[in-house]
């Protein structure tokens, strides 16, 4: 804004800058960062005023989608091989009667998360049919182009079903994306609570993409409750000699605690003074049990469900908690620190504890056969989680450092 307009043209009293909610068919709507205000001007005073665009937490959600599209499409990458029947056999073969598994079913689900993130993207820079197109059509060739790159590659097969419930889901997720984005971001609803609760700029924007990996995480099979950056099944590491019981129940207490406080740490960095910090932290906590509890039901059996809930969980839950609830409200440059602190020191206990041998690799039932890909990338994502944190974190740092230091400077 300029000199001679120093207050918010949206609410008239604060000092921010209004920011873009959500650009339709010509109109913009607009709000004001401090209450939340809305309104749909043609234009704004002053000389600066914002730009319209897509809210960054959707465009980065999509680029983390599209990275772990293109690892499940083309894993295990190597012992590439020449297909007998050619790499197009699989734009001959029947679409009826189509065999519904667990993999139609998980293209199906991961593919209308695709679509909606790639509609929902363009949505203020286009209008509606076209974004449809954008959700629609781009997934649909990449899973076609997908299909393809698999016939050279071993143990993976090329099926024309494949294409039909990724081509579904994207056109699916696309059409929810439409219909939708008027309401929600218009409607100030995810963009009025991205602009109330959640700091401006990048750092709140990728801080959010991270809370929604972590959920992801949660699905890793063989992790202990909140424990992120396990790489010993990876790795290969065999269960050493065994201690007391009451060992194993304080470390796992001791790394679910702590992994937990790392998260709240991580959340109060991301937020502004105007969110409801408690609550909201404790709907994270019980919306990531329900998680992993719908993983554990989901990977083992129905009655494992439960399984997570051992003592060390149990206690390093209620340790977490007490402790989240506690600190939430710590200085953002505390909370930064602590965060960094938390992480690398569980990161290196996970990794360095050895394993319980009565339950390190013990067989149980398990639908992980069927359910594979999703296994595998949701203990590699579990495992990389901490380190992408940790240099979140560090950007963040010295994006600040440099920002105070220029102040100083002026």
């Amino acid at each position: 804004m300029s000199d001679e307009s120093p207050f918010c043209p949206v609410c008239g009293t604060c000092h921010t800058q209004p920011v873009v909610i959500f650009p339709l068919d010509g109109a913009t709507a607009w709000a004001c960062r401090s209450c939340g205000k809305r309104f749909v001007p043609r234009s704004l005073p002053g000389e600066n005023a914002p730009h319209t665009g897509s809210l960054p937490s959707v465009r980065y959600g999509l680029a983390m989608i599209s990275v772990l599209t293109f690892y499940l499409s083309f894993r295990p990458f190597i012992g590439w091989r020449i297909p007998q029947a050619g790499p197009f056999a699989w734009v001959g073969q029947p679409i009826f009667p189509i065999d519904v598994t667990w993999d139609l079913i998980e293209n199906l689900f991961w593919y209308i998360l695709v679509g909606f993130l790639a509609a929902l993207s363009v949505l203020p820079r286009v209008r509606r049919s076209s974004a449809l197109f954008v959700g629609f059509i781009g997934p649909l060739l990449f899973s076609m182009l997908a299909e393809t790159v698999q016939a050279y590659l071993p143990g993976r097969t090329s099926q024309m079903s494949d294409v039909l419930s990724n081509g579904t889901g994207a056109l699916i997720g696309a059409t929810i994306a439409v219909l939708t984005a008027h309401a929600f971001l218009l409607g100030g609803g995810l963009a009025g609570l991205r602009i109330r609760w959640f700091v401006a700029g990048p750092t709140g924007s990728i801080g959010l993409v991270f809370l929604g990996i972590w959920f992801l995480t949660l699905l890793a099979p063989r992790t202990l409750l909140f424990v992120n950056g396990d790489w010993r099944v990876d790795l290969g590491v065999q269960a050493g000699i065994a201690h007391s019981s009451m060992t194993y129940t304080a470390v796992e207490a001791a790394l679910t605690a702590g992994n937990l406080l790392s998260l709240t740490c991580l959340f109060r960095v991301i937020t502004g003074a105007s969110a409801p910090r408690r609550r909201l932290i404790l709907a994270l906590i019980l919306s990531s049990l329900i998680v992993r509890t719908s993983a554990f039901g989901l990977f083992w059996t129905t009655r494992a469900a439960f399984g997570w809930a051992t003592d060390g969980a149990l206690l390093g839950l209620a340790l977490g908690v007490g402790l989240s609830i506690l600190l939430i409200n710590v200085r953002q440059q505390i909370a930064m620190r602590l965060a960094c602190l938390l992480l690398t020191s569980t990161l290196i206990g996970v990794n360095f504890v050895p394993p319980d041998p009565g339950t390190w690799m013990k067989p149980r039932p398990t639908r992980q056969s069927e359910l594979e890909p999703v296994s595998r990338l949701a203990r590699l994502t579990a495992a990389s989680w901490p380190l992408g944190v940790l240099t979140f974190l560090a950007w963040v740092y010295e994006t600040r450092r440099r920002a105070r230091h220029e102040d100083h400077i002026c």
